[in-house]
């Protein structure tokens, strides 16, 4: 009798990885290609339209990069393969991931460490603004549960965030800051100042004033003293 057949989730989840990895270099190779795509359609336009004779020693027109309508093709069909690839084929996907991998390590290695450097600086950039979007996100949430806490209770607020669970808030939500690793911890000020900057110890997750007396009973921050994109300290929000 044979034996039943087992299948293994790792190749699942390496062409994944693959695939994210390949999509997101396209994309973001668009954003530096894409503006000379347009720039090159211009002046092929304007070549087609002008009727001025041409300097004897004007340089030759910018054309759009070779291959243009290739590369935008491909990066469509892999963007959609990766946001839809449970709806295809999965032992074809198989195959194709494979084939994949080795089109990205051809295309890495033609792009060269410069370029492939300005992706990872750009794909870094991303991230962090969205994460840093996120965290402000959740921080005005959890202060609208705070508020509301407030009024049910009248006048009073949680001990901690964990106040409000459940009845609120399932859990308070994990923050991921660029700088630090990804928590949910919540740091306890106590004592009556009046600075909430001196008591961020910049170990990321929130901060929160728990005692009573001090005017800043029940203010909720983020644990971080790194800076946005507009030079603002994120415990300043």
């Amino acid at each position: 009798m044979s034996k039943p057949r087992v299948f293994s989730a790792e190749p699942r989840i390496w062409r994944i990885k693959v695939l994210k990895k390949t999509a997101i270099s396209a994309f973001l190779g668009l954003t530096i290609l894409a503006p000379s795509f347009g720039a090159g359609e211009d002046m092929i336009a304007a070549q087609q339209t002008s009727t001025a004779p041409a300097a004897a020693t004007a340089p030759a027109a910018a054309q759009p990069p070779r291959y243009s309508q290739e590369i935008l093709s491909a990066v469509k069909h892999l963007s959609a393969l990766l946001s839809k690839s449970s709806r295809v084929d999965q032992k074809e996907l198989d195959n194709v991931a494979g084939e994949i991998s080795k089109l990205d390590a051809r295309i890495t290695s033609l792009l060269g460490p410069d370029i492939i450097r300005e992706l990872d600086e750009q794909e870094k950039e991303l991230l962090s603004t969205a994460r840093i979007a996120a965290a402000k996100a959740e921080l005005l949430n959890m202060r609208s549960l705070l508020i509301s806490y407030y009024g049910d209770t009248e006048g009073k607020y949680p001990e901690t965030p964990a106040g409000l669970v459940p009845k609120y808030i399932s859990n308070v939500p994990e923050l991921q800051l660029p700088w630090h690793a990804k928590t949910a911890a919540v740091t306890l000020a106590r004592g009556t100042g009046h600075d909430p900057g001196k008591a961020v110890t910049d170990t990321g997750g929130w901060l929160y004033f728990t005692d009573p007396k001090s005017a800043d009973f029940g203010m909720l921050i983020l644990n971080c003293s790194h800076k946005d994109d507009k030079g603002i300290e994120l415990f300043k929000h």
